[in-house]
């Protein structure tokens, strides 16, 4: 049997039986992107550095910041903007007027 693992945080597991069969869903919360607005000033800031070519390593030292919490910035970041990767990322930037 493979190995359980808990619901991610904005969705929630369940089980249902149909016709004498257990089975097991899970259901996702996803709320749609939202505008560069709201971003904090500091995930506003590792986006701009990060368009602008730096690497995460670039931007802690550019910043002053440890590396993890660049990298959990752009992340967040990424979450709020609907964007996976730092492609998208620019895409969103483009798409609304930024550099």
């Amino acid at each position: 049997m493979g190995r359980r693992r808990a619901p991610c945080a904005g969705s929630s597991a369940f089980t249902f039986v149909h016709d004498g069969r257990t089975y097991a869903a899970f259901r996702v919360d996803v709320s749609p992107p939202t505008s560069s607005d709201s971003l904090s000033p500091a995930e506003r800031e590792v986006v701009s550095l990060a368009l602008q070519g730096l690497s995460n390593e670039g931007i802690g030292l550019a910043t002053g910041r440890a590396v993890s919490t660049v990298s959990n910035l752009l992340a967040r970041a990424g979450r709020k903007l609907g964007a996976r990767r730092r492609v998208d990322l620019a895409r969103c930037a483009k798409d609304q007027g930024r550099p």
